[in-house]
């Protein structure tokens, strides 16, 4: 052999000897094909065929992981997708929300800032206040009813009064 291609060989086995990974570009194929050139000895070249193997599963399985890998990311935008337009309707419901009780507070005049718990016990209030009234508005009733009956009942009372002999 001669001392080019005896150096060939050598540069290709210290090459070779490296730990290599399965991502390498394409220089580890243009080695190996020097390798199977310039290696005479079958070992060598059982060794490297040994070697090849196991880079095309690892590139096999690597290529499925990173498939795998593709479709996990597809599907975990599409779900941040969904998530992302569920988090603006929820937003866009908030923002609605908070116009409304801005309104509603407004309505009901309570100070910047007021909680919904304050709102609801003003409403309360109202409500007591509201169903107090309508009380009062049935006894006011009742009332006048019982002053209007009570006027019958005087007239009628003098008219009898006046019309009974001797009275005045």
């Amino acid at each position: 052999m001669s001392s080019a291609v005896k150096a060939g060989s050598e540069d290709a086995k210290r090459y070779f000897e490296q730990p290599r990974s399965a991502m390498d570009d394409d220089e580890f194929v243009l080695w190996a094909y020097v390798q199977l050139m310039f290696l005479r000895d079958g070992r060598a070249a059982n060794k490297l065929k040994a070697w090849a193997k196991q880079v095309l599963e690892d590139l096999a399985s690597g290529r499925h992981a990173r498939e795998t890998a593709e479709e996990e990311i597809a599907r975990l935008e599409l779900r941040e997708a969904d998530q992302t337009a569920g988090l603006t309707a929820a937003r866009q419901g908030m923002e609605a929300w908070e116009a409304s009780w801005a309104a509603a507070a407004t309505d009901l005049q309570l100070p910047k800032g007021a909680t919904v718990s304050q709102g609801m016990a003003t409403l309360d209030a109202i409500d007591t206040a509201f169903e107090r009234i309508t009380v009062a508005n049935g006894t006011r009733r009742r009332i006048d009813g019982i002053e209007r009956d009570a006027g019958i009942a005087r007239n009628g009372a003098n008219a009898l009064r006046r019309g009974w002999p001797g009275q005045v």
